[in-house]
C-alpha cells in the first residue's frame, strides 16, 4: 500500500507528524499492520520520510495558492 494512499485514506495531519515524532512512529506501525493484513510489503521508514515530507511541502503549496485565490478575490471586491 503506498504511503500517500494510507495518509489520505486515514487523514492523518502532516504538519502534526512533523511537530510530534512520537505520533509519526505510531502511524507507521499502523501504516506495517495494515499491509500485513492486506498482504503487501510496506514502503521502508526512509521512502515514508520522503513522502511525508512531500506531502508537507504540497500543503503548504496549497495554503499560498489558497491565500492568492483570497488576495485576488478580494481585490475584485473593491
Amino acid at each position: 500500500m503506498p504511503r500517500r494512499y494510507y495518509v489520505y485514506n486515514y487523514d492523518h495531519d502532516i504538519e502534526q507528524f512533523t511537530e510530534e515524532p512520537d505520533s509519526l512512529k505510531k502511524a507507521y506501525e499502523h501504516y506495517c499492520e495494515e499491509c500485513k493484513w492486506g498482504e503487501v510489503e510496506p514502503e521502508s521508514w526512509d521512502e515514508v520520510l520522503r513522502v511525508n515530507q512531500e506531502l508537507l511541502q504540497e500543503e503548504k503549496e496549497d495554503q499560498e495558492q489558497l491565500k492568492r485565490y483570497i488576495k485576488a478575490e478580494k481585490a475584485d471586491i473593491k
